[in-house]
């Protein structure tokens, strides 16, 4: 132990990175022996918004770990200035890294397809392959008509689930956070890949994408996963058998356009049906990782506010058209037009609990502006929540939840100042699909029932969730539900969707 001990220290001395130029920005110090290690593993990216509060939330400010200079924006111009000056930064090599080698496990031809070089910012240029994929990612998720029918599909398959999964008991109590982990991921098979799809045919899989999910953050650090977490890796890899025969067999005739768009890509680059397993597993964690808590957010605070309830419920009644019994008529590109309440309700749900942070690795000594030089090999991140959690950004009231700070005419706000998303080159593809999905989801279940708190009288708290932009409450919340009008399971028709941006 005493060896061990001595070479860590050893090792923390002699990666000590050389004294601060005068342009840099400000270092904010870490514990006297082990620096910012305990806050980043305690706190998670939620820490650079505590180092801020020491130094009263300086635009930018740094912090070294193990040699590694790491940059903190907390400006929204700055941020701004920050996107339009991308040809001095390398945003993919590390991204896909982490994400496709660490999380997915892919192997070495599939590495060679997704990154021109390994070697952090060698080659800033996307590869054929990724490019290619992006394109087609970003044009059937933008706003229109792209993916209508999964929409449709998928917003049908909530209204249809929502009652077998235990809502519709006005007598118990049921954990909202797992009925709709359930609800949405057997929706979300449904809807991407056909009636047949892997979590039809073998039920357990829905849960073995949760566990899976849970566990993630040691296959993000590749902390020798099979062994730390072996349940979790074996629920991976079920996963990953489970939609490699799906394409082994070429899927459905009823599948979506995202997946035969992206299964044809792949096929064109040769890659193997274990990658087009495991692309699929990413897939589904894009949809799912921040859709369920956001819209669980949404609910909860929405249920603990009468106020609240009352504005929400009023534009949700006006807002579904009812064609027949067993029918709900949805038109999310007018959801802004219709619902502005429930609208604001989802931004503020993303302004105080999104964690996502974009990073990316300084290419060569450049100036940010006039006054800040940023170092060659440093990392600079833009995490959400020093941003959105800032006072000098959204006022003294910052932390609190107040849906009607977006209806306040008076207030200015840099563009940069909400970014959930990300932005530049790196902006979230699915910000419009997910826009829809997520508000859709919440009319259908606030139009069917009433729901009430069994227990909880405030929000929960908030932990993080790796691989999710929102935080998940840090406990479930128990609800009672009393449906609205009785009848069969409704179909939800989505109408034709006007442009939207978000």
């Amino acid at each position: 132990m005493a060896t061990f001990v001595v070479s860590i220290l050893a090792f923390i001395m002699l990666s000590r990175t050389p004294s601060r130029g005068t342009k840099e920005p400000i270092d904010v110090p870490g514990h006297p022996i082990f620096g910012h290690m305990p806050g980043m593993i305690r706190h998670g990216t939620t820490y650079p918004v505590l180092l801020g509060q020491q130094k009263d939330h300086p635009p930018i400010y740094a912090m070294r770990m193990f040699g590694q200079r790491i940059y903190t924006v907390s400006s929204p111009e700055l941020a701004s200035i920050l996107m339009r000056k991308q040809k001095h930064l390398d945003t993919e090599t590390q991204f896909i890294i982490t994400v496709f080698q660490n999380m997915l496990g892919a192997d070495k031809a599939a590495m060679k397809l997704l990154l021109s070089s390994t070697k952090p910012a060698a080659k800033k240029a996307r590869t054929p392959f990724r490019e290619e994929m992006r394109s087609i990612e970003h044009k059937l998720l933008a706003a229109g008509e792209p993916m209508e029918a999964f929409y449709e599909s998928m917003i049908t398959e909530v209204s249809r689930k929502i009652d077998p999964s235990g809502l519709d008991n006005s007598e118990n109590s049921v954990p909202l956070l797992e009925l709709l982990e359930e609800v949405l991921i057997s929706a979300a098979g449904t809807a991407l890949y056909g009636k047949n799809n892997p979590f039809v045919a073998s039920p357990s899989l829905g849960k073995d994408y949760w566990l899976y999910d849970s566990q993630m953050s040691l296959f993000l650090l590749n902390l020798m996963p099979k062994y730390t977490v072996p349940e979790a890796f074996k629920a991976r890899e079920r996963l990953v058998a489970a939609f490699s025969a799906y394409h082994v067999r070429e899927g459905e005739k009823d599948m979506s356009d995202i997946v035969r768009r992206r299964t044809e890509v792949a096929r064109r680059y040769g890659c193997s049906d274990d990658y087009l397993g495991r692309s699929e597993v990413e897939l589904l964690n894009g949809l799912l990782s921040n859709m369920v808590p956001t819209v669980i957010w949404m609910l909860v605070h929405t249920i603990l506010d009468p106020g609240l309830a009352e504005r929400v419920s009023s534009e949700i009644e006006n807002f579904v058209q009812k064609p027949d019994l067993d029918t709900l008529s949805l038109a999310p590109g007018e959801i802004r037009k219709g619902c502005p309440v429930l609208v604001a309700t989802y931004q503020e749900v993303l302004r105080l609990y999104s964690s996502s942070a974009r990073a990316y690795q300084v290419m060569e000594d450049f100036m940010l502006t006039d006054d800040c030089l940023l170092k060659k090999n440093s990392i600079v991140t833009i995490p959400a929540e020093t941003i959105h959690r800032n006072p000098k950004n959204w006022g003294p009231d910052a932390l609190e939840f107040k849906v009607d700070r977006w209806f306040n005419p008076d207030r200015t706000l840099n563009s940069s100042g909400w970014v959930p998303f990300g932005g530049g080159s790196s902006i979230c593809p699915g910000r419009f699909f997910v826009f829809d999905m997520i508000l859709s989801t919440v009319i259908v279940v606030l139009y069917t029932y009433d729901l009430r708190a069994s227990e909880t009288r405030q929000p929960p708290g908030r932990k993080t969730r790796v691989m999710s932009g929102i935080r998940i409450p840090t406990e479930d919340v128990l609800v009672v539900a009393t449906k609205k009008q009785q009848g069969k399971a409704r179909i939800s028709v989505i109408e034709k969707k006007s442009k939207q941006v978000i």
